[in-house]
């Protein structure tokens, strides 16, 4: 929006500026040099284009001073119109590929942000399962000495009251009972 703005306000300055060499009593003969040169060289390009093979050898008559100042003028001001356009592209095609570059810049330490966070997550997994695996023997064991410890138990319980001479089931019997249930004693 602001390129188009300066493309718009760019003819205007471009006819003060011609105003201002115009009456530049300074700068005029450059002016009139700078048309005559444009004046030879349009011809000398007509004449070659329409196969005129003398057109290098003949001499292009120079403009009166007025038209080679007018020549002159419209040709400064009509570079500056198209410097500023070329200006103006320049500038938007730079902001377009630094606007990009920002996206794809935010995209990347966007990506890093989620990367690191799994990266913390499977360390702390992995700490947590290095955790379990120290701990897993112990706990085999724990339960191991648990296991044995009741069995001493129930054996003592049955041997008790077979002592009192209570009818107790055996060990075979209460095994049976335990593998059709699915319950460990």
């Amino acid at each position: 929006l602001v390129g188009l703005m300066v493309k718009t306000v760019s003819k205007p300055v471009a006819n003060q500026l011609k105003f201002y060499a115009k009456n530049s009593e300074r700068f005029e003969r450059y002016y009139i040099a700078l048309g005559n040169a444009l004046h030879r060289l349009q011809v000398t390009v007509f004449r070659q284009s329409h196969g005129d093979v003398v057109a290098k050898r003949t001499k292009v008559k120079d403009l009166p001073p007025e038209k080679a100042l007018d020549a002159g003028v419209g040709f400064i001001g009509d570079t500056f119109v198209y410097l500023v356009a070329a200006g103006v592209t320049v500038f938007e095609y730079a902001r377009g590929r630094a606007k990009e570059a920002r996206k794809v810049q935010k995209q990347e330490e966007e990506k890093l942000k989620v990367e690191a966070e799994y990266d913390r997550r499977i360390s702390e997994l992995d700490r947590q399962i290095s955790s379990l695996v120290e701990t897993a023997p112990d706990t085999d064991n724990k339960l191991e000495l648990l296991r044995g410890d009741f069995e001493k138990f129930r054996e003592e319980v049955i041997r008790s009251l077979q002592l009192m001479n209570i009818n107790t089931p055996s060990l075979a019997e209460l095994q049976r009972r335990q593998s059709s249930t699915g319950v460990e004693p």
